[in-house]
């Protein structure tokens, strides 16, 4: 399990889609796979990251310490534990275009201007009134895939 945590569970996630779309029965996954049903799991998996990162749950803690792994995500934690405090200073319209420091680990000089989620930053930037702006977006889109046609479903994987 060594390497990038989220590079290996995407990669799984990616491997067993793949898998369970070659079942005939299974195939029907593809119509699911909308572009705003991926707006709402992308959403929620970030708000679960981001609760395990800052340590919301002690028993993921536990399977990521046995599996060689913390819950640090590579230092974002430190970075989301910022960008958390920020929305709170400035929840409705985020700090917009300020420049602002995020600290990997915690330590002064290890200075980032990147948040490492599309979500997180879109609230960071933007506040609620950006992520509402940005879900309105995503569900006006009218692509979905359908079980015949492949290039669909790998763009709407990939975009996932």
């Amino acid at each position: 399990m060594a390497g990038s945590t989220t590079g290996i569970i995407a990669i799984l996630f990616f491997m067993f889609m793949y898998g369970v779309s070659k079942f005939y029965y299974l195939r029907k996954i593809r119509k699911i796979l909308t572009i705003k049903f991926i707006t709402i799991i992308s959403l929620v998996l970030m708000l679960l990251v981001v609760a395990i990162s800052q340590g919301q749950f002690r028993i993921i803690d536990d399977i990521l310490l046995w599996l060689g792994k913390d819950r640090t995500f590579s230092g974002r934690s430190y970075v989301w534990s910022e960008a958390i405090a920020s929305i709170w200073k400035y929840p409705i319209l985020g700090i917009g275009s300020e420049q602002k420091v995020f600290h990997i680990y915690g330590f002064s000089n290890s200075m980032n201007t990147g948040l490492y989620s599309f979500w997180i930053s879109v609230f960071v930037r933007y506040g609620i009134v950006g992520v509402l702006l940005a879900i309105v977006m995503f569900f006006s889109i009218k692509f979905e895939t359908t079980t015949e046609e492949t290039g669909g479903f790998y763009i709407s994987l990939a975009f996932f």
